[in-house]
């Protein structure tokens, strides 16, 4: 079975999803150990999408949301391809049974409509105290945000979205805050993102969010303006 993306998991697993819309693929993802030779665990039905930035871990802390268990907590970018297929992210609660196992505890899925999910950032709280960008003082806390990358079909441009982890009882999913929009005082000759957003990323040093587009442009902003609650 031929796979579209992938991600490390630990030093000894990792994460490979595949698309039935490839030649002989399948709607499915496993999660294979590497010296073991074995799949530890499958998940099927659900469409990822043909992009290497379709999986990330999302930097929980364990102590506040889970208290029995070691957990990572995967994000799964899913694009309809064809007609039974749907948008959506895919939320995955990994339980780790030893340094060798692992065992899905819970998943749930997101579905986006019309947004086409490409890539995820998970959004830290980072505070850096000095002006020189290399000096040590500079704090990062986890946070319970997490932007996701896309495009709007009925639109027709790109879009960043804003969403945040809840604690559902002994549950955890995921909700939808809004669009990530662009101050037009600062940015008057910006008419919108031609193309799916492809990556974010958050820079370690001051906080700023920086997204590469389809229209082979680099997007600049500043430090997310939230209610930060540390996790």
């Amino acid at each position: 079975m031929p796979f579209c993306g992938g991600i490390q998991i630990n030093k000894n697993i990792i994460a490979l999803t595949s698309n039935k819309i490839i030649s002989k693929g399948k709607d499915k993802l496993i999660f294979y150990h590497l010296y073991g030779k074995k799949i530890c665990e499958t998940i099927e039905g659900f469409s990822h999408i043909l992009s290497i930035n379709s999986l990330t871990l999302l930097p929980i802390s364990r102590k506040s949301l889970e208290s029995q268990d070691k957990m990572k907590y995967l994000v799964c970018a899913c694009k309809k391809y064809s007609k039974n297929q749907k948008n959506g992210i895919l939320f995955i609660k990994i339980n780790f049974i030893n340094k060798n196992d692992i065992k899905i505890k819970d998943k749930y899925f997101y579905e986006t409509g019309n947004f086409e999910v490409y890539c995820f950032c998970p959004i830290y709280n980072i505070t850096n105290n000095n002006n020189i960008n290399f000096n040590k003082k500079i704090k990062k806390k986890r946070t319970r945000y997490f932007l996701v990358g896309g495009f709007d079909k009925i639109k027709g441009r790109g879009l960043i979205q804003l969403y945040k982890i809840i604690n559902n009882g002994n549950k955890l999913k995921i909700s939808y805050i809004n669009n990530v929009g662009i101050n037009e005082n600062n940015s008057k000759s910006f008419q919108g993102y031609i193309g799916p957003i492809t990556c974010i990323i958050q820079s370690n040093n001051d906080g700023k969010i920086i997204a590469s587009c389809y229209d082979e442009k680099i997007y600049l902003f500043e430090k997310p303006n939230l209610n930060f609650k540390a996790i």
